[in-house]
This record gives C-alpha cells, sequence and structure tokens, in this order.
C-alpha cells in the first residue's frame, strides 16, 4: 500500500493475510456479515477491544493499549464524571434542541466563554462528519462560491459533500471538480520556510480554481494535519495562509476534529505548551503501545485537555469568561 491508495488503506485490514487468530477470524466474518466491506477495518492483525479506562483500552486477551490515537474520548476512557453526568441526563430528559432547554444554553453559554471574542455563536453537531458539512454550507452560503482547497492526504468525513473533500479514501472515492489539493505545510521533506511556501501553494490553487470560473468558497484544513503529518511548526505558520484565503474572500475552516486537545486557544501558545513540556505528556509515542503484566508503562503522548485548558487560563489568561467544573 502506498499513500497514493488512499491514508485510510495504510492501516487496513487485509482478508488474504495469514496470522489472524480463529476467535477473531469468526468476528470479522461476523461483521462483514453486518456491515459489509465499506467500513474499514484497521491493522493487519485487527485489534478486538472490550473494556477501557482513562488512557488505556484492552482487548480480549487482557493486553492494555495506550490510547494514544481515538480522538472520541477527549478527557479519557469512562471518566467517572462523564459517566454520571450522562447517565444523569438521560434518565431525566433526551430530546432534541428544538424545544426551550436550560441545560443545552447553559452549556453554549459556558463553552462560547471559551472561545476567541468573534466566535460568539455555536451549532451543535453529532459528528466531525456534520461538522464539516455544516461548515461547507455556511461558507457557500457566506461567499457564494463552490470552490474549496484541502490538503493533498486530507481526512475530512464521510457525508457525500465532505467525501468529495477527502482525498484519504483514494482513488475509489473521487474528488469534486470544485475541490484542488495543496501539499502540506511539510518542513521536513521540503526544506525552506513552511508559512511563506504554504500559503503561496493555496494562493496558486485560489487562482486555478478562478481561472476555471470557479469562485472559491474556502479553505478547510485539519489544523495540525494529522493525515499529512502531523505538522506543528513552526508555531503561527497558518496565520500567513489565514490571511491569503481572507483576502480572496473565502472562509477559512478548522476541522479539529484530530487536533482538539488546543481547539480552545490560539496556536501559538497551545503549540508552545505541547511543544516545550518534558514530561512526556506531549511528546510521547503517537499510536498504541501494548503493556501486560509488569511490563514498563508508557508515557501518555496526550497532553490531557482540561488540564491544558486548565494550565493556559491559569499561566497565561488566554481564556475569557468564566467556566465550571466540566
Amino acid at each position: 500500500m502506498t499513500h497514493a491508495d488512499g491514508m485510510l488503506a495504510l492501516n487496513s485490514f487485509n482478508p488474504n493475510s495469514d496470522g489472524t487468530s480463529p476467535p477473531t477470524r469468526v468476528l470479522i466474518s461476523r461483521r462483514r456479515d453486518t456491515f459489509g466491506d465499506g467500513v474499514p477495518l484497521f491493522y493487519r492483525d485487527p485489534v478486538h477491544f472490550v473494556s477501557a479506562s482513562g488512557v488505556w483500552v484492552r482487548d480480549q486477551d487482557g493486553f492494555d493499549y495506550l490510547d494514544a490515537y481515538n480522538n472520541v474520548p477527549s478527557v479519557g476512557h469512562c471518566h467517572p464524571h462523564v459517566i454520571e453526568a450522562v447517565s444523569r441526563q438521560v434518565a431525566t430528559l433526551n430530546t432534541r434542541t428544538r424545544y426551550l432547554l436550560d441545560v443545552v444554553t447553559s452549556y453554549a453559554e459556558r463553552l462560547l466563554g471559551t472561545f476567541p471574542r468573534d466566535l460568539s455563536k455555536v451549532l451543535f453537531t453529532s459528528s466531525g462528519t456534520e461538522s464539516v458539512d455544516l461548515a461547507m454550507r455556511l461558507a457557500r452560503l457566506h461567499t457564494g462560491g463552490t470552490g474549496f482547497i484541502v490538503t493533498r492526504f486530507a481526512y475530512h468525513g464521510h457525508s457525500t459533500a465532505v467525501a468529495e473533500i477527502t482525498p484519504a479514501f483514494g482513488p475509489g472515492v473521487p474528488l469534486g471538480a470544485n475541490v484542488r489539493l495543496v501539499d502540506a505545510p511539510d518542513g521536513y521533506r521540503r526544506p525552506g520556510p513552511v508559512a511563506p511556501r504554504f500559503a503561496r501553494d493555496v494562493a496558486a490553487a485560489i487562482a486555478d480554481l478562478e481561472r476555471h470560473g470557479i469562485v472559491f468558497a474556502g479553505l478547510v484544513l485539519d489544523t495540525v494535519c494529522s493525515s499529512d503529518g502531523p505538522f506543528v511548526d513552526p508555531p503561527g505558520f497558518l496565520q500567513d495562509v489565514v490571511s491569503v484565503v481572507k483576502g480572496a474572500g473565502g472562509v477559512f475552516i478548522a476541522d479539529e476534529v484530530q487536533p482538539y486537545r488546543r481547539r480552545h486557544v490560539g496556536f501559538r501558545a497551545a503549540r508552545r505548551v505541547a511543544r516545550h513540556r518534558s514530561d512526556g505528556q506531549a511528546n510521547g509515542q503517537r499510536d498504541a503501545h501494548r503493556r501486560r503484566g509488569d511490563e514498563p508503562r508508557c508515557h501518555a503522548g496526550l497532553y490531557r485537555p482540561l488540564r491544558l485548558f486548565q494550565y493556559l487560563r491559569r499561566e497565561h489568561g488566554l481564556l475569557r469568561g468564566s467556566v465550571g467544573s466540566a
């Protein structure tokens, strides 16, 4: 497999591979019978998880994996406060936002209290795909354009509209005719100043859209380029490209399902914190690691969001408003 096959193909399970245990084969067969072949299954030897706690997930054989990969739990798996809050609300009321609900409005007020002042409204969605789809609709409405730019191996989601800006799916899912690709801001494979080069690449893509009669709507970017990299240096390198996008009348859409740990703060400050910690919380391993029995535990490799939130509010005064416990 190569990157050209699509980012998801790099980690995908090959049903013709050897070495998978019989029980795992049975579960894979049941999964295919119910889900079909369109849902990716990761790893040469797929992992069967049965429980989780904090930063650890456990498989059916009792192995614990350090979870530095999944983007669903932002305060760790099975956090007791989250369990209690969800259970309490489900036992009280579970309905939609088309009615007056104090709990939803209060949460929105607290959430907006952590945002920059220019971000004064919030819309709740159920997934990253839905969020990007909605952002694209808003960008089209605001700009009157239909042209979007994404990085070359980006993953943004799987609805019809969002799949058209997701080159990670590979050749089996064609990109939209109004979509242009740019290289990610990679300072390793493309030596030299990252910020001006990335801004020039995006400007060239905007010009190509205009040359083909397509009005530019926006740049959709995972702000750490996790599918292409990740690439996070130098701090503040996105400022140039944001200026280019806005100068062309487009919208900068930050798809932060992956870099959610830093979404409440400015790029520069968040990355300064993450890059300069030396206790392993920010610069540890980047994938799942196994341990069993008395084998040494790895550092988390993740800066816990709540700790980062509290640190930045206390040390740098970056967050405005009064926010209670999560």
